[in-house]
């Protein structure tokens, strides 16, 4: 009998274990099969409402109820991202014809480059020149670089534009400055001796020389006139032979420098040193008077005819493009003008667009927005300046400093709390600068410690100079500038960067060999260093630590193309990384909007991670920029990022999609303010993002 209810016993653990399985084997089977569903997808949105109220609509398949979204807004140009990815390579020459491009990268790299409507541009191919290359021409299934001093011109074979293939070279004495196309011959300059040409349509073509002149510089040709424009002698006048010999017919006399010249329909236009372009009508060719005058926004450099237009396009130093209207070849205008604080060392001009490239790379502008009075292909009220700032927080604003120069750029975030500290810290070449706000709100300087020599940041809190240097870290005390005496010197088991407070009492110090140290400055007279947060071994190097960002007992550091570390700072001497998120770019400096963690991520805009659960971080995308960033911060009405090179600019701030309703699997709906131009929706959730754009109404 015992052993009946033992063998039943026996039995109803064995049937239990039995469910237990099945039950476990049937939730994981879920659970995988749940793994197994595809992300969601969004296809597009629509907007609908008055101006008090809009119903945004997003549509896609399989949404569901853990999918969050933010707003943002794009101030830059479609057209001008599809050049976002050659930006930052300088180039000194382009030349483009139907859907190829020839540039001249990094000075003597050329790089040919497919073009496709609506598309980024992609890159094809790259051959090296033995110098630096200043004129590119192409011609039929052939390209001629002129090259600097003594390199003198090559034959480049366009054949196939995914493998560039180097014909000839011909060596000049000096270099080139100048080339003009008529078919498949090419006029070009040679700075010490004169006009050449070269006829690429015989099978082994040879340059020949046509005209001694003293410094010609620029040419343009127009059926057998062509005019040359000298650095000495003015503008030369030359009627084209039929044989191909040029004959001199008459000049024009200038004391200034000759920047460029250009025939636009009846007209020859000359632009001066001295900034006045003169405009000769051809009508009495070779003789040429009076001309029109009308003073340019800037330096000419170089100038470009319109095709299709009776209008000119004008390089400028430092200042851009200019756009010269010649309907009225009696009273020419500037019809328009691209502010840019590049200047273009190359232009060619072809379907409504001008193609420039500077030392800040390659570029491509819309005629229409630049002579509809659009100065740039990115919002103008965006733009602050073109100086590069370092930004820095105090008692509640936000300030850039540049060469001792202080800018307020304004109030942060209301949400924020924003502790009172009466000096503001600037570190500078012969030491730190202290800055007071004095009663009618103005900031002025009030001392300096000209021997803290190699101090990398300094910050004033609570009576105390917190100062990090190429030694360590020195702590200094005083409620007045000249009283300010060192207490304490801590030498750092790394080479400091910069530090953040990490409340209560400790500094979170940044090194470049070292990754992040913890410093008790609890007692401010006995600093110790408690612990160094070392980033994983496949990520130390080179990605040096760029920022830390303290949030509550979160710190968040970004390491460059390491990306964006979650930190768990609860214990100060025990950090846990608790998360990597990468980023698309370099993530440089970090700012923290509604629980948005804003990352300047260099060339690839600002990227955006939603910090709101501690439990785990989501990356949210990326939001492109007019300009690589590495500076950023967040002021009451907008984000100000900046850089060098580039400048300063104020971007909209992103916002949240409060209140997602889920209609179904492919459709969301929620209510929003209103929807601007330019304006991103971002949905995202554990495994994945993506990015819509909303059209305004």
């Amino acid at each position: 009998m015992v052993f009946s209810k033992r063998k039943a016993s026996l039995r109803h653990l064995l049937t239990l274990i039995y469910i237990l399985t099945v039950v476990l084997v049937i939730a994981l089977l879920i659970r995988a099969s749940q793994s197994d569903e595809p992300p969601f997808s969004l296809s597009h949105a629509s907007a609908e409402g008055d101006q008090e109220a809009v119903v945004l609509s997003l549509y896609g398949e399989a949404f569901h109820t853990g999918i969050r979204g933010v707003f943002a807004k794009s101030l830059v140009n479609e057209e001008a991202l599809a050049w976002h990815q050659l930006a930052g390579i300088p180039s000194t020459a382009i030349d483009v014809k139907n859907d190829l491009a020839l540039v001249a990268c990094s000075e003597n790299k050329l790089v040919s480059i497919g073009l496709h409507d609506g598309q980024s541009p992609e890159l094809l191919s790259s051959i090296d020149l033995p110098d630096t290359i200043r004129q590119i021409k192409i011609v039929g299934d052939l390209a001629l670089l002129g090259l600097q001093l003594h390199a003198g011109l090559f034959l480049v074979d366009l054949k196939d534009p995914g493998a560039l293939n180097l014909v000839r070279n011909y060596p000049l004495s000096g270099f080139v400055t100048s080339m003009v196309v008529d078919r498949s011959v090419v006029y070009f300059t040679e700075i010490y001796k004169g006009v050449g040409r070269i006829d690429l349509s015989l099978e082994n073509p040879v340059p020949e020389m046509l005209v001694s002149l003293n410094s010609p510089w620029r040419m343009t040709l127009q059926a057998n006139r062509l005019a040359v424009g000298t650095i000495k002698d003015g503008v030369l006048l030359f009627n084209v032979a039929q044989d191909g010999q040029l004959i001199k017919v008459g000049s024009l006399d200038y004391l200034e420098n000759v920047r460029g010249v250009a025939f636009v329909d009846d007209s020859l236009a000359v632009a001066l040193a001295n900034d006045a372009l003169h405009v000769f009508n051809l009508s009495a060719w070779p003789v040429l008077k009076d001309p029109a005058q009308l003073m340019l926004p800037g330096s000419p450099i170089q100038m470009e005819r319109v095709p299709g237009r009776a209008s000119l396009a004008v390089s400028l130093i430092a200042g851009g493009v200019a756009l010269i209207d010649f309907s009225q070849p009696k009273v020419p205008v500037l019809s328009g003008h691209l502010k840019r604080p590049r200047i273009l060392f190359g232009m060619k001009l072809q379907s409504e667009k001008v193609f420039g490239v500077s030392l800040d790379g390659i570029k491509a502008f819309s005629l229409d927005k630049i002579s509809g009075g659009e100065y740039s292909l990115l919002a103008t009220e965006a733009t602050i300046g073109q100086d590069h700032y370092k930004l820095q927080s105090w008692n509640g604003h936000i300030y850039g400093h540049r060469d001792n120069h202080l800018v307020d750029f304004g109030e942060k975030e209301a949400t924020q709390s924003h502790p009172f500290n009466r000096f503001m810290t600037v570190v500078e070449k012969h030491g730190v600068s202290l800055f007071e706000q004095r009663e009618n709100g103005q900031i002025k300087r009030v001392g300096s410690l000209i021997k803290m020599v190699g101090a990398k940041e300094a910050r004033f809190q609570d009576g105390h100079l917190y100062v990090v240097h190429q030694d360590g870290l020195r702590i200094l005390a005083g409620t007045r500038p000249e009283e300010l005496v060192a207490i304490a010197d801590l030498k750092l088991s790394g080479t400091p960067t910069e530090f953040k407070f990490l409340d209560p009492g400790y500094l979170l110090v940044t090194t470049r060999d070292n990754g992040v140290l913890v410093v008790d400055v609890n007692n401010p007279q006995q600093p110790v260093q408690v612990a160094s947060l070392i980033p994983p071994q496949h990520l130390r190097s080179p990605n040096v630590i760029r920022d830390v960002l303290v949030d509550g007992q979160r710190a968040y550091i970004s390491q460059g193309a390491g990306g964006v570390h979650v930190v768990d700072m609860s214990s100060p001497s025990q950090p846990e990384l608790l998360q990597i998120i990468d980023t698309p770019g370099h993530a440089q400096r970090m700012a923290l909007y509604d629980n948005l963690l804003l990352v300047a991520d260099h060339g690839n805009g600002l990227f955006m991670i939603d910090v709101m659960d501690r439990n785990g971080a989501l990356a949210v995308g990326s939001l492109p920029t007019p300009l690589r960033i590495d500076q950023i911060a967040v002021v009451k009405d907008g984000v100000i990022v900046s850089s060098h090179p580039g400048g300063t600019m104020k971007l909209p701030l992103p916002r949240r999609m409060k209140n997602l309703e889920i209609v179904n699997q492919g459709e969301i709906s929620v209510d929003v303010e209103k929807v601007g131009k330019g304006e991103y929706a971002y949905l995202y959730d554990e495994r994945t993002f993506e990015k819509v754009k909303v059209e305004s109404q």
